[in-house]
């Protein structure tokens, strides 16, 4: 059985990809040995499952062939992670944990990384855009987000510690403040008390797409309405994982604030920025990062319509493109949706 289990909940866009993509890849070893990663990819569906209560009888089998992986491994480390877990109560995880890995209830690692206000949203207002989850402007995003208070971070953080205690770690997506300047060694570091880590060179496994791949993704998108979710998820992250590969030769346009959005941003987050840097960190991290973050600006907010980017003949072909996808994704979308993930992950960890 394996002697230690930690789990890793995210955020998202926190270099949750990185970490997911070191676990799964066989010539990762800690002190010379293997750790046990039970997945091809992430833990998230089994997440979603526990949130939504749908499917409970996957969802038992998953768990009991989890549970049995650990049983069976000799590894000194075992490893759950899905930034899905992002949205959970603390006490449903402690729950999942009690039912089925009893043996580590009080000894398990939860590990979260935190990424700074200003560069979560742009970055995931980017990963929405990109999986076909939001359609508008940044700024529409923002009020979106103020509304949810998702990126409000000390509540949530506050809770997990109340019910882990001591178990539960936060650290700063801040590149100066991790081990190595890598979220990768900075987890495996802190969570397994050792710098003896052999793991693949690092990959960008999930930058944020350009302002025309977005615009065209949103076109895509746009054409693909009546697809599933999880289907124009699937597009969207292969859509990226094929740009990364191209020639590091092409400019892109970089999301950003505009000056008006930004002083909105330091209005909304400075007050959680300060509370999270007194709760859970030496220093000021969060709030240094947020006042640099809003100064980093374009004058006039940004357009994300494919026909303010591209020429009439260009725009023309990607109209050709998003409706030849479209007819195209007509047929069988649940087996296209696993065929795409396939490889995507062939991609990410060859």
């Amino acid at each position: 059985m394996i002697k230690n289990l930690c789990i890793h909940i995210g955020d998202h866009k926190s270099g949750t990809t990185s970490i997911q993509t070191a676990l799964v890849d066989p010539s990762l070893k800690v002190d010379g040995r293997s750790v046990c990663y039970p997945s091809r990819r992430s833990h998230n569906g089994i997440a979603k499952h526990i949130v939504t209560k749908n499917n409970s009888v996957f969802l038992e089998k998953r768990l009991a062939a989890i549970a049995l992986d650990f049983q069976n491994s000799d590894a000194e480390w075992g490893f759950l992670s899905a930034e899905e877990f992002e949205g959970f109560h603390a006490k449903t995880l402690n729950d999942v944990i009690k039912k089925w890995f009893p043996d580590h209830l009080d000894t398990v690692k939860i590990v979260a990384y935190v990424r700074p206000h200003a560069q979560r949203l742009v970055s995931n207002y980017a990963e929405d855009v990109k999986i076909g989850c939001f359609t508008g402007n940044l700024r529409d995003y923002f009020h979106h987000e103020i509304s949810t208070k998702r990126f409000i971070y000390t509540p949530r953080f506050k809770s997990w510690r109340q019910v882990f205690g001591e178990r539960f770690y936060l650290r700063p997506m801040v590149r100066d403040q991790l081990f190595g300047g890598d979220v990768c060694l900075d987890f495996l570091s802190m969570v397994c008390g050792t710098t003896d880590i052999e793991m693949p060179k690092p990959k960008n496994t999930n930058s944020s797409l350009g302002l025309e791949d977005l615009a065209t993704m949103r076109m895509f998108h746009l054409a693909n309405s009546e697809r599933p979710p999880n289907w124009r998820h699937a597009l969207g992250w292969h859509w990226q994982t094929l740009m990364s590969e191209m020639s590091g030769d092409i400019t892109l346009t970089p999301i950003a604030l505009d000056e008006a959005l930004a002083k909105d941003v330091l209005n909304a987050y400075e007050r959680d920025a300060i509370a999270l840097d007194a709760k859970f960190f030496d220093g000021t991290q969060m709030f240094d990062s947020l006042k640099r973050d809003v100064l980093k600006t374009v004058p006039l907010p940004q357009s994300i319509k494919a026909e303010d980017h591209f020429g009439e003949a260009e725009l023309g072909r990607l109209k050709v493109m998003a409706r030849l996808i479209a007819d195209m994704s007509a047929l069988t979308p649940g087996k296209q949706i696993e065929h795409i993930r396939d490889l995507t992950t062939k991609i990410l960890v060859k």
